[in-house]
């Protein structure tokens, strides 16, 4: 999809895919934004990773990552043989998972808080917010803001949720394939094949007491 349309409050406005013009374009965007927060003292990533280094987070958590890796691949095989004495055994290890999942994800934390100071997120911004004054047409498709600066003093609703939109309009399928990438763990395939045989079993047929019940094909 090349274009869409949005609405932001009662107006109607388009969204267009960024040129290889436009892309073109935002790299000198992003090489001057580069220059200008590397010359007002915002981080370089190499001075991130060695602050995480020197603060002994990053041996620390490499550790503990391996820690956790360890026990998710442990609990993917008993989701892949579905070895578990009953379905509440399977919901509590399912919890487990995306408990371990999401403490994988944190390990990650102090790097996160430490990259929005650095140079290239803050050129990456710079970016985006090009594309967001480029790529935003009226419904007459004339250009919502005049000039780059326009939009980036721009403190309307408008531009707030025009670049909400963008962001969607442009990720879209990053944040797709995510999903289906989730989809496919093997502790959610699990839980869709149990949900699967709940819904299959007649009311009438389905066991007093817990038991174990094998994926459907």
């Amino acid at each position: 999809m090349e274009e869409k349309k949005v609405k932001v409050g009662e107006t109607e406005f388009t969204l267009k895919k960024p040129s290889s013009k436009i892309r073109k374009e935002s790299d000198s965007i992003y090489a001057k934004s580069y220059r200008r927060a590397i010359a007002e003292g915002f981080f370089l990533e190499a001075e991130i990773e060695n602050i995480i280094k020197e603060r002994g987070i990053k041996a620390a958590n490499q550790r503990y990552k391996k820690e956790i890796d360890e026990k998710i691949e442990h609990l993917e095989s008993r989701f892949n043989k579905n070895d578990f004495a009953s379905v509440e055994e399977g919901v509590e290890k399912y919890s487990e998972i995306a408990e371990l999942r999401k403490e994988l994800e944190d390990l990650d934390q102090a790097k996160r808080e430490l990259s929005t100071q650095s140079a290239a997120i803050i050129a990456e911004n710079d970016r985006f917010a090009y594309f967001v004054y480029a790529c935003c047409f009226t419904s007459e498709n004339e250009k919502v803001w005049d000039t780059f600066d326009d939009y980036k003093n721009d403190i309307s609703e408008i531009a707030a949720g025009l670049s909400s939109e963008m962001i969607s309009f442009i990720y879209d399928g990053a944040s797709a394939l995510l999903e289906e990438l989730a989809k496919i763990r093997p502790e959610n395939i699990w839980r869709a094949s149990v949900s699967k045989a709940k819904e299959e079993t007649p009311e009438d047929a389905k066991p007093n007491k817990s038991k174990k019940l094998k994926p459907t094909q």
